[in-house]
């Protein structure tokens, strides 16, 4: 808002998405972040400087995209009025949820963050997608890594290689970008 009172646009990354998708209400956040509801695809989630931090909806955890109303509790939680019900979001959680809805990857045993990437020991594989950290938004986009199908368990880094405790053997795998 200008200083006259009058409203001006404010450029953003989600700012086509916001038209799409019908954007209908919004909140500041603790902090510098501020959410949007919309129509049809949930919340997004901006920064002061208008960067996409977060993308909430139903394919990672919401009931349905519809988003009526959104409010903040003390503890700092989202509270999210839907077409039928209600979410908690807890923004400042530092775990990340990720739902595989093709169901390609499999079960999880274990996963590791190395040289801004993700890796998934699964029990269809090995597999890996860019990683920004939690503070960044990119969805994942997990692809299977070239390497033998086992199912993967422990896992220790020496440098630029892993050593990955499996069901069959014990393997040396060596990471380049």
């Amino acid at each position: 808002m200008r200083f006259d009172g009058s409203i001006e646009p404010w450029p953003n990354e989600a700012q086509d998405l916001l038209k799409k998708y019908q954007i209908n209400n919004g909140i500041k956040l603790f902090g510098n972040q501020y959410a949007f509801g919309t129509i049809q695809n949930g919340i997004i989630i901006l920064n002061q400087n208008g960067e996409i931090v977060q993308h909430i909806n139903k394919n990672n955890g919401l009931q349905n995209n519809t988003v009526l109303s959104l409010a903040t509790d003390k503890q700092s939680n989202l509270w999210v009025g839907l077409d039928n019900g209600i979410d908690r979001i807890d923004i400042n959680s530092p775990l990340y949820y990720y739902s595989d809805l093709t169901g390609n990857i499999g079960t999880v045993y274990s996963s590791i963050i190395f040289n801004e990437k993700i890796y998934l020991g699964t029990n269809q594989g090995l597999f890996v997608s860019d990683w920004q950290g939690v503070n960044k938004y990119k969805s994942l986009s997990f692809k299977l890594f070239p390497t033998q199908k086992v199912k993967f368990g422990n896992w220790k880094i020496f440098q630029d290689s892993w050593c990955v405790d499996t069901t069959m053997e014990l393997l040396l795998l060596k990471v380049r970008d």
